[in-house]
């Protein structure tokens, strides 16, 4: 926060106008949030918009947890989700939240255009050509409203629960194997679990453990990087199949794939 403000003040001496801060809502990198509540405040006291990134983590606030991690995402101007991200729906189901849609309005209606009908000025009708850049789309929200119909909320905040309580429990399992390190690299997060061999920051060495586990052909992980330890590996936990067999035959292969990599050393 101490540098969000610096940051302001740097734009304000050099006579710009900070006109947004983006918060994030559960990075896809590692699952971090940040304090968007400390931002919120920031940003308003500034006069900028207060943008949350929730692409990754916003439908976790279904559950009590998530609405721990995300305490004062309520207080954004803007919201993105992914629904196909943490609501187990297929790909390209995204929406935007706004508080209030007349600034849509004022950003994106194309005033003049006399090949597009003309609409009535009803506050309740909802002309999506004017809300955003493209003029004609899909009907993406049924692919979200339907599940939702057919299963209720409920069913979704127990998925996206036992997410969360897979993702602490990896991160237990990983801890007790010799030769592995799992990251902790933040006090609130979501489910994904980050490991390495233990005092490694040898790229090659991490990839290549990527590499055998993937290799057996049961889970799918993949690398990712941070500034504190360069090269490691992720585990993402938000398939709606994943249970603990699944998470316990990765816990399997990763021991494996430890001892082939000491193996070759040796």
């Amino acid at each position: 926060m101490a540098e969000l403000c610096a940051r302001i003040a740097d734009d304000r001496a050099a006579g710009f106008r900070p006109v947004c801060v983006v918060g994030t809502a559960g990075t896809t990198n590692s699952g971090a949030v940040d304090d968007l509540a400390a931002i919120a405040r920031i940003a308003h006291e500034e006069g900028a918009w207060f943008h949350a990134d929730a692409c990754f983590g916003g439908f976790f606030r279904l559950t009590e947890r998530g609405r721990a991690a995300l305490r004062g995402i309520e207080d954004a101007d803007s919201i993105s989700v992914d629904a196909h991200k943490s609501l187990f729906l297929p790909h390209g189901s995204s929406a935007l939240l706004v508080k209030d849609r007349v600034r849509l309005g004022d950003a994106f209606e194309i005033p003049g255009a006399a090949y597009l009908p003309g609409f009535v000025d009803e506050p309740e009708l909802a002309d999506f050509a004017s809300y955003g850049p493209e003029l004609s789309r899909e009907i993406r929200g049924l692919t979200a409203w339907l599940p939702l119909k057919m299963h209720g909320v409920a069913a979704f905040e127990t998925t996206l629960d036992e997410k969360i309580d897979l993702a602490h429990y990896l991160a237990d399992r990983l801890a007790t194997l010799d030769g592995l390190e799992v990251v902790r690299q933040h006090p609130i997060h979501l489910p994904v679990v980050i490991f390495k061999l233990s005092g490694a920051r040898d790229s090659v060495l991490n990839a290549e453990l990527c590499e055998l586990v993937c290799s057996r052909g049961n889970v799918y992980l993949t690398t990712t990087e941070l500034p504190e330890h360069g090269l490691v590996v992720r585990a993402c936990i938000l398939h709606h199949q994943t249970d603990r067999t699944v998470v316990d035959r990765m816990v399997d292969d990763v021991e494996w794939s430890v001892r082939v990599l000491r193996d070759k050393e040796n």
